[in-house]
């Protein structure tokens, strides 16, 4: 009788046992998803924070060309007189602004 009662016993604290290491287990295996999850989100947050900072930067390189043609004077040859070295062979083009068409 003495050795039934020991067996149920040892069942019983046996499966405390198992369920107890099984809680564990759960919590250890939440806690590695909840890190390895965590450090991709922030990947993905700095891989797509890397994205828009380039395409922000392109489009304000192309805003700021297109402001700096619109600024900029148009580069004209002056004609040159008799007897001058044209301006275009020394390497110096004159930036004035161009002719304006005669009112008729």
């Amino acid at each position: 009788e003495n050795d039934g009662a020991a067996i149920k016993i040892q069942a019983a604290f046996r499966g405390w046992w198992v369920r107890d290491c099984l809680s564990v287990d759960n919590y250890c295996a939440t806690l590695i998803q909840q890190v390895v999850r965590g450090y991709l989100r922030r990947m993905e947050y700095e891989f797509d924070y890397y994205r828009i900072v380039i395409v922000q930067s392109a489009v304000r390189r192309f805003l700021a060309k297109r402001r700096a043609n619109e600024a900029r004077p148009v580069a004209t040859m002056t004609p040159a007189k008799a007897g001058e070295i044209p301006l275009v062979s020394t390497g110096f083009v004159s930036r004035v602004a161009p002719p304006q068409p005669a009112v008729v």
